[in-house]
Parts: structure tokens; C-alpha cells; sequence
């Protein structure tokens, strides 16, 4: 809808400017030779009427395309676009898991610059569902509750399927009542719904399939927390709605209805999730497996909503804040596990690499100081190596604790620069610095977040105090810039006919990426809601559009 609107829209700007072409062309007397007909202002005149109204159509289907009518915030998208691409260099061979860190000094010290990060490729849009037509009166629904529908439903031994919902209406009720917004709950504690890890399914009830592997789990709903408003009053209040869907949400979803929590599953081996390109989970991964590619299990509280809050979309992350000037003198980042740990040292390896390549290019280029610069880099890189080697095997032998870290941190503070320094840097008197005080670290900063945030949401007591400290201001924003909704409201720009079962936007918290950092919405029609035909759900991708 969006895209024809767009059509429409431009295909009316083009003709409102040919009638205005023609009128200048007129009073000039361009035209002379025309005939008459094309000789008279009522023509111009009559050439930009058209195109006014067929613009104005397209403005009217494409609604929040073109801000009609709408306080949204506008979205700052300049950091989701790739930057200009950066010159190729040449990087020395290396360990497989340092092509997670490969940003790694783009902030870094003196004439050290990495290039910019590319972002995740766009998934084909998928198309948005058109609003069904299908509501009528059933005039005691009001009074007589969701039973009363239930029972005008004909049973197949009177020629009717359940499921066919072609002579079932519903009144003309308001959906916008009883929304609802779902936010994670930070400080963590268990609640009756939540979105990541895994859902909660009675035994007996198969893990659903699309395309032919397991579908991705996305949410677990408890109805019981749904006032009885919500969806103008149709749809069950008991047991949980379990949403899955592709692994890219596209317009695809799949909605199971449990009446009993059952037992917790885990995902079968098959189900994906879309990530943002080089991610922290995408780095995580090549340390601790596909695990880490699977979303942690946030508990939701849920509230009623106050559409005038919304947050300022415009303003940065308060994570993007923290990955500048990336050194490692912050104690909220220093490696809590061996994964942490060994991410520290894969992220220093790959920084040294970037170093040497820099310094490679420059003798190539005719500066032989470079070549001192490089082999003096090349020894830190091999003093490096030996520190890496025992770390690794001090992990395979024992649990990591806060001695493991200063025994770490201590060795790395220890390779400095000082068989690499600049002349300049040496004629200034400046002293050594540690590869620890580089600012170098920004891929390491997210896998120790993803790392962090994994680790919190199954036992937040485990993390140290200064990371804490660190990252609990971090999940507290993005838990406000992530709410999920039930219910409709027309700041959505969804169908308003048919009940908003769940919206769930792009989630840093749970890791996974919708579209081009847009939303979810799964739909159902108020016939299918009341039937408790949950199969006829439906959901779209807004694509980067109507966010809020």
C-alpha cells in the first residue's frame, strides 16, 4: 500500500507540474502553433486539477507515508546508513574469530582509523495485508459476552465448519479500548509473559513449522493479564497466545493458543533469527557456539497505555554513547567469564593486526620509519600470542574468578608501545602507552554486552557489581524504546478493523532485527478473534515506517 501510494502521489506531482509547464508556455507564447484547444489557460488550468487530485488520493492511501495529520517523532536514520567505503587494506592472516573484530580501532589513537560499519542488508518488504470488510451486527454480543458468539456459531453436523467465518460478524465495537503496553522488566523478575528463549508448550503440542524448519519463537502472552476490554471484548482470557513467525518477521505469522503453560522448550536445531550486521551475537557466536545466536528470555510487565509517552527515537542509544572512545580503562567492562575473557584477547590480536597493516601500507608508500614501526608492532603482536596461549589454557583447566581477571588484565597492561613509537611521539617526551589504553575496543564492548545481557536475563546476580553498574542504565532505556503493544491505537497506521493481537518492534535487548529497524504487527480479523480461530492471524512488516 505504501509503495502505490507513493505511486499515485508522484504520478499527480508530475501532471500538476505539465499544467503548470503549459501555462508559462502559454503566457510566453510558446505555443502558437498549436491548435486552439491546446491554446487556452482552461486547459493548463483543467491539466493541474487532475494532477492535484489524483496527488491528493495518493496522499489520503499513503496516511502516515506523508505525515498527514500525525505528532509522530521523526527517526534519525543517518546511523543505520552505510558509511563511504573505506580504502582496502591488506590485514595479516589470523585467527578465524578476529573477523568479529573488525572495527576495532576506529576510534583508535594518533592517525589510526578504521573504516566505518556497514549495516545489515534490507529483506525484501513484504506485502501489506488489506483490510477485510467483514463487520456486521450481532446485536446481543454486548450483553451476552464472547459465549454468546461462540454459540450462534453453527457445528459441522449443521453444514457448517467451525472455521469458516463467511456468515459470522461481530458488532461494530471499538478495538481501540484496553491497550495494552508490555515492557521488560528491569530488574529482571519471572512474570507470565515474555519474549526471547524459548516458550512454555504443553506436551503434545508440535513446534510449528515454516517454509520446512521450525518456526522462530518470538512471544508468550499470558491472556489472564488482558483486561476485559482489550480487543472490544473478544478472544479468550484464559491460558497464553505463543506467537511465532520466519525467522526475518516478514509478513508471516503463526499463533498457538495454550490453555496450560506446559513445560519449558528450547528451540529445535533450524530456528534462525535476523541480527544486525556485526552484531554482538554475531561475534558472541564464533566464542560460544549458535547458542549465542538464540534471543535471552526477558519477562514482561504489562500495563495499560499512555499513548503520550513515547520515546525520543530521534536521540542515540545510550549504548551507541558507550561505545565511544572504547579503551579498556572502564571497570564496567573488564571480562567477567572466559568468554569475556577471551573476546579481550581476540579484540587486542586484532587490533595489532590492523596496526601492522597500516604500517605495511605506509612503507609501501615510501616511509621507511614505518618499517621500524612495523616490526616493533610485530614483537608486541608475539608477546601477545604467548599471553594468549596461556589464558586459553588456564581455561580449559579451571572456572574463571577475579583473580583469573587481574592475572589477565595485569599481562596485557604490560605490552605497551614502546618499541613502536613514533619519532614525533619520541621527540615530545611522550611516554609508552598500554595496548589496554588504545581506543580500540568498541567490537569488544558488544560482545561484552551481548555477552552480559545473556548471562543477566537467566541469573542477574551473577554479573559484578561494576558491570552492573554499567550496563543496568543501558537495558533500562532500551526496555522503555522497545515497549511492545496489544490493542490498537490509529498512531499505528494499522487496519483498525481488525484487533492488534501483538506489536513487537526491533529489540537490542532480545537481539533480533524486523525489517529495515521497524515492527511486527500480528492481526487477526474480529470474526476468526471471537471464534478463537487463531490460525487466521496475520502479520505485516512496517519496514522502517509509522514507527510510534
Amino acid at each position: 500500500m505504501v509503495y502505490a501510494a507513493r505511486s499515485v502521489f508522484l504520478l499527480g506531482t508530475g501532471i500538476m507540474g505539465i499544467g503548470l509547464i503549459w501555462a508559462i508556455a502559454i503566457w510566453k507564447g510558446a505555443i502558437d502553433l498549436m491548435p486552439e484547444i491546446w491554446d487556452q489557460p482552461i486547459t493548463a488550468l483543467v491539466l493541474c486539477g487532475i494532477g492535484f487530485g489524483i496527488s491528493t488520493v495518493g496522499k489520503k492511501m499513503g496516511g502516515d507515508v506523508f505525515g498527514d495529520g500525525d505528532d509522530t517523532p521523526s527517526i534519525d536514520l543517518s546511523r543505520f546508513l552505510p558509511s563511504k567505503k573505506a580504502a582496502k587494506e591488506e590485514v595479516p592472516a589470523g585467527s578465524g574469530r578476529l573477523s568479529a573484530y573488525s572495527d576495532m580501532l576506529e576510534d583508535a589513537p594518533a592517525e589510526i582509523h578504521a573504516p566505518g560499519r556497514p549495516v545489515a542488508k534490507a529483506r525484501k518488504p513484504a506485502e501489506v495485508i488489506a483490510p477485510t470488510e467483514k463487520r456486521q451486527l450481532i446485536a446481543d454480543l454486548l450483553s451476552g459476552g464472547i459465549k454468546s458468539v461462540q454459540n450462534r456459531v453453527p457445528s459441522e453436523a449443521e453444514g457448517q465448519s467451525a472455521s469458516d467465518m463467511s456468515q459470522i460478524s461481530v458488532p461494530d465495537v471499538d478495538f481501540h479500548c484496553g491497550r495494552l503496553r508490555l515492557q521488560v522488566a528491569i530488574p529482571q523478575h519471572e512474570t507470565d509473559s515474555w519474549i526471547g528463549g524459548g516458550p512454555s508448550m504443553p506436551e503434545g503440542m508440535d513446534w510449528p513449522m515454516i517454509d520446512g524448519k521450525p518456526a522462530s519463537f518470538y512471544a508468550q502472552i499470558a491472556l489472564s493479564d488482558l483486561p476485559a476490554e482489550t480487543w472490544g471484548g473478544l478472544g479468550a482470557r484464559q491460558g497464553w497466545l505463543i506467537f511465532f513467525g520466519a525467522d526475518d518477521p516478514s509478513a508471516r505469522a503463526i499463533v498457538l493458543h495454550s490453555t496450560e503453560r506446559g513445560a519449558d522448550r528450547s528451540p529445535p536445531e533450524g530456528a534462525d533469527y535476523y541480527f544486525q550486521h556485526k552484531s554482538g551475537e554475531e561475534a558472541l557466536a564464533e566464542l560460544i557456539g549458535p547458542e549465542a545466536l538464540l534471543p535471552p528470555r526477558w519477562y514482561l510487565t504489562v500495563q495499560p497505555d499512555d499513548s503520550s509517552e513515547r520515546p525520543d527515537l530521534t536521540q542515540p542509544a545510550l549504548f551507541d554513547r558507550l561505545l565511544d572512545k572504547p579503551t579498556m580503562t572502564d571497570p564496567g567492562f573488564l571480562p567477567f567469564d572466559w568468554p569475556t575473557a577471551i573476546a579481550l584477547l581476540d579484540s587486542t590480536e586484532a587490533m595489532l593486526f590492523r596496526l601492522i597493516a597500516r604500517a605495511q601500507k605506509a612503507v609501501a608508500q615510501g616511509d621507511q620509519a614505518a618499517a621500524d614501526q612495523a616490526e616493533g608492532m610485530a614483537q608486541t603482536l608475539a608477546r601477545l600470542r604467548v599471553v594468549a596461549s596461556k589464558i586459553e589454557a588456564r581455561a580449559e583447566a579451571g572456572p574463571f574468578d577475579e583473580k583469573e581477571c587481574a592475572r589477565l588484565i595485569g599481562a596485557l597492561a604490560k605490552l605497551t608501545n614502546a618499541d613502536w613509537m613514533s619519532e614525533k611521539a619520541l621527540a615530545e617526551g611522550r611516554k609508552p602507552l598500554s595496548v589496554l589504553q588504545f581506543q580500540g575496543y568498541r567490537s569488544y564492548r558488544k560482545v561484552y554486552e551481548a555477552q552480559a545481557r545473556r548471562v543477566y536475563s537467566a541469573a542477574a546476580d551473577t554479573l559484578p557489581e561494576a558491570t552492573l553498574k554499567r550496563l543496568l542504565p543501558v537495558w533500562e532505556e532500551q526496555a522503555k524504546r522497545e515497549a511492545i503493544f496489544i490493542g490498537n491505537t490509529s498512531a499505528d497506521h494499522l487496519p483498525e478493523d481488525q484487533p492488534c493481537l501483538l506489536l513487537l518492534p526491533t529489540s537490542e535487548l532480545a537481539g533480533w532485527q524486523i525489517g529495515d529497524m521497524s515492527r511486527w504487527a500480528v492481526q487477526i480479523s474480529p470474526e476468526a478473534l471471537a471464534q478463537g480461530d487463531w490460525a487466521a492471524a496475520r502479520a505485516q512488516n512496517s519496514h522502517g515506517q509509522d514507527w510510534q
